[in-house]
């Protein structure tokens, strides 16, 4: 593994006689508590030794460490399969690779062998093996916040960037006449024409001048409320699947009056 893996020894030495299955205190009548704790316990071992990933845990020792498991009786927790059981169970080619499957799993620390009469088959009693466990866990933990530091750092880039891949201007510094343009209200009194037709100025030249830009570039209204703006922008989202974080970056453009249908249609693409 690499160098994030758990770090635990590639033999484990034997915690303690104690099996890791809850015993119960009457074996020929458990009760319904003792039954769902040993469930559950069974489920546990289960889930570490199929996230248990060093070399010697191979798949071929995991398979057998699991079918180990459900041949456990779950009032007498005896186990005691033959290795050419084993084998025939896990299509293994001979009971040796069941054998070195079996002391696989023993060398990590998963089940302890015992043997009473040679004339009989092993009996194997699955360990706590706490510590392989632990590591096994805080690993997995490690990786989740990995996971989500990564998506943290990708969406803090998006908002900090334009949807259309230029600098956000900031709204602070636009002058009222542009302002006024974004938000798509008209000037009242239009004191800029006034001033046009007192110097004598060819409105018609500005007007075509004005009128140049693309439809698509002209941004949207502001909205009057949080409400107004969430309506806009579930009218703007309907039939595309666009992300929470990119509806975010719509809404902050769109309340400070930059956000443009081109804007959108670039997303709505992203997103298809």
């Amino acid at each position: 593994m690499n160098d994030l893996s758990p770090v635990v020894p590639a033999t484990v030495e034997i915690e303690s006689s104690l099996g890791a299955l809850p015993m119960p205190k009457k074996p020929e009548k458990p009760t319904v508590q003792e039954i769902s704790a040993f469930t559950s316990a069974k489920l546990d071992l289960i889930n570490w030794i199929l996230r248990d990933h060093r070399p010697m845990m191979n798949p071929s020792a995991k398979i057998t460490a699991i079918y180990l498991l459900q041949c456990v009786n779950s009032t007498t927790l005896q186990c005691n399969p033959s290795y050419q059981t084993i084998a025939d169970a896990m299509g293994f080619k001979n009971e040796k690779t069941a054998e070195r499957a079996v002391k696989a799993v023993k060398a990590c620390g998963w089940i302890d062998i015992r043997r009473f009469n040679r004339n009989k088959s092993n009996r194997y009693v699955f360990l706590a093996n706490a510590s392989v466990a632990k590591a096994i866990d805080e690993y997995q933990d490690h990786l989740r916040d990995q996971r989500k530091a990564e998506r943290e750092s990708e969406l803090a880039k998006l908002e900090q960037t334009n949807l259309s891949g230029r600098t956000v201007p900031d709204p602070t510094f636009l002058s009222p006449l542009e302002q006024t343009n974004l938000s798509g209200k008209h000037l009242k009194g239009t004191p800029e024409v006034g001033s046009l037709k007192e110097r004598g100025e060819d409105l018609s030249r500005h007007g075509s001048v004005l009128s140049s830009s693309s439809p698509d570039d002209v941004p949207y209204p502001v909205p009057a409320s949080e409400a107004e703006a969430t309506a806009m922008l579930e009218q703007l989202a309907a039939g595309h699947a666009l992300s929470p974080g990119v509806m975010k970056v719509f809404r902050r453009h769109m309340m400070a009056g930059t956000l443009t249908p081109a804007m959108v249609e670039q997303q709505r693409k992203f997103a298809a």
